[in-house]
């Protein structure tokens, strides 16, 4: 049970809240705290989350943009193959880099994009399409490995928006 005492203050001008009566006041100033700490941290943590959506979506742009640039199909010697299939075949004989970079190019021009692209193997690069260089700061990047340690690294120009 909580007591509140009133007690009168020794020069006789009003009365003044006991020991109860502070703990009380203690407790209610603590929670008015804890509510503004509170309000201002969910502000701070919903306007991160806010600006981490738009990088999110990009990333996830980029990284379907990747993935349907490997599946994309290539005529080669008269037969169709996955763009992934052809950088096996030039991580393996180096006769198909030129084959894979006119295919490349062909690939991102149709869609206007501006990219540049990294194929390596191990510490040895197959091929390196930039040119756009110098990498710039704002473009989106994704990378995916394929089987034998071959690391397909895709930048593109950030949307504009």
């Amino acid at each position: 049970m909580i007591q509140i005492s009133i007690i009168n203050n020794k020069k006789g001008q009003g009365k003044i809240i006991g020991p109860s009566g502070s703990l009380i006041t203690a407790t209610i100033v603590i929670a008015i705290l804890l509510v503004v700490f509170f309000l201002l941290f969910k502000g701070v943590t919903l306007t991160k989350k806010s600006n981490e959506i738009p990088e999110l979506s990009a990333r996830l742009q980029i990284t379907d943009s990747l993935i349907a640039y490997l599946k994309t199909p290539a005529e080669i010697s008269g037969q169709t193959i996955r763009m992934s299939d052809l950088i096996m075949l030039a991580a393996a004989d180096i006769s198909y880099k030129s084959i894979l970079e006119t295919k490349t190019k062909e690939i991102f021009e149709k869609y206007g994009k501006t990219y540049q692209i990294w194929i390596k193997q191990d510490s040895r690069t197959i091929i390196e399409m930039n040119p756009y260089a110098p990498i710039k700061y704002g473009l989106n990047r994704a990378d995916i490995e394929l089987p034998g340690k071959i690391i397909v690294y895709l930048q593109l120009e950030k949307e504009k928006t």
